[in-house]
């Protein structure tokens, strides 16, 4: 099973999508915490729920941080 890893993205749609390029097609993808926080948050997190592989989540500190600011 090949496991695409990824962490610390903070909202940088284009190193995003030049890891997604680059990377074989994984069978999963695991995002390790701060996705969000960033500029482009929206639309990284668009484009991870639109792959076409099962995504799974461990929620970073960037995570929390926004959970309290907005709830």
């Amino acid at each position: 099973m090949k496991i695409l890893a990824l962490y610390d993205i903070h909202g940088n749609r284009e190193a995003l999508e030049a890891v997604l390029a680059d990377a074989a097609t994984p069978d999963a993808v695991v995002v390790g915490g701060d996705a969000v926080p960033g500029p482009f948050n929206r639309d990284v997190l668009d484009r991870l729920e639109a792959l076409a592989v099962p995504v799974h989540w461990v929620r970073g500190n960037g995570e929390r941080e926004v959970a309290e600011a907005v709830g």
